[in-house]
Formats: structure tokens, C-alpha cells, sequence
């Protein structure tokens, strides 16, 4: 049986991992989807072809369709061009481990996202003003669901991949942005040299 090493560590994670459910980000070039219930639908922020998150016809309320929270740090990356993965485990207590990460600008990172929590978390990335403003929209809709490339929503127990690019140096950010958590002090810094 011949299977890829993308395939390979996803089995692997899975069953490294039991208990968790797979969520995957894989913005414009999605291959999988998230694992919905048959009353859910997908929820399309301005990126056509994602297959991220789902939300259920209650949660659109008081969103407009087509919203994008992209950001200006770097872009999404390609799977195949990955040079390293970093594992972030997203926990209740309002904090990430790890909270500092340092990388080389111009390499592709994915991020092995993992919630260990008993409440919905978020791993997005951009800048502390980007970071900001969408906090601050969260509190005003705080059920909107995300499909933006820089960005993953899990709820507890659940895990996922952001692969994104950095293609210059300086210090960027990654936040949960559900209400409070980002105020509460959820957020990590982005090193890169």
C-alpha cells in the first residue's frame, strides 16, 4: 500500500490522539473538509473554496455573507512547500502553549492546532491591530464562523491545520478572538527573523 506522508501523519495523529476530531484549514486549496452533521451547513467568508468550518442556519444572524478577516502578514501557504510543523495547543485557561514562536522569513509553517479545552476556541494570525478589530466584531457577532486561510475555529477535543507562508521579517501575532478570550489575555507572538 503506498499512502503519502501527508497521509501518513494524519493517521498517525489520529491515532496518537484519540478522542479528538479532525479539523482541517486548507483555504483555496482544500482537499478536505471538516466532518459535519447532516444539519449543518458550510459558511463561506470571501474565500470560495474552503472547507473549514461549518456553522448551523442559526448562527448566520446579524453576519453579512462574502465578510473576509484576512490579514496582511504573509499569505497561505502550499502543503507541499511546508518546512517545518509547530504544534499549538489552545487551552480554557485563556492561553496557548506555546505562546512565542521564532522562524526564518520565507519559510511555509503549519500549524498543528489542537483544542484541549471544554469551550470553542479560535488560532488566527495577523497583526495586533488586525487582531484588535476583529475582537472587538467578535463581541457583536459572537457565533460568526470563520473560513479565512489565516485562521481555524475548533470546538473542544478538536484539531486542525493553518499552513501559512511568511514572507518577511517581524513580529506578528496569533489570538482567539471568541469574546473575552483575546481580552483575557489568549494571544502568542509570531518571531520571525
Amino acid at each position: 500500500m503506498n499512502i503519502s506522508r501527508r497521509q501518513f501523519l494524519i493517521g498517525l495523529s489520529a491515532t496518537a490522539l484519540p478522542g479528538f476530531a479532525l479539523a482541517q484549514n486548507h483555504g483555496h486549496q482544500g482537499h478536505m473538509s471538516s466532518q459535519a452533521s447532516s444539519n449543518e451547513q458550510g459558511h463561506n467568508h470571501g474565500h470560495g473554496h474552503q472547507h473549514n468550518q461549518t456553522m448551523s442556519q442559526g448562527d448566520h444572524a446579524g453576519h453579512t455573507p462574502g465578510m473576509s478577516h484576512g490579514t496582511t502578514v504573509g499569505r497561505e501557504g502550499r502543503p507541499q512547500d511546508v518546512t517545518q510543523t509547530i504544534q499549538v495547543d489552545m487551552h480554557d485557561q485563556n492561553r496557548f502553549t506555546p505562546n512565542r514562536i521564532e522562524i526564518k522569513a520565507g519559510e511555509t509553517v503549519r500549524f498543528f492546532v489542537r483544542n484541549m479545552g471544554q469551550i470553542k476556541h479560535e488560532f488566527v494570525i495577523g497583526t495586533k491591530q488586525e487582531l484588535l478589530e476583529h475582537a472587538e466584531m467578535m463581541k457583536n457577532m459572537p457565533h460568526m464562523a470563520h473560513n479565512d486561510p489565516n485562521m481555524i475555529n475548533l470546538k473542544p477535543r478538536q484539531r486542525g491545520g493553518v499552513v501559512w507562508h511568511f514572507d518577511k521579517p517581524g513580529t506578528y501575532y496569533f489570538g482567539c478572538l471568541e469574546p473575552g478570550h483575546y481580552e483575557g489575555g489568549m494571544v502568542g507572538t509570531i518571531v520571525v527573523k
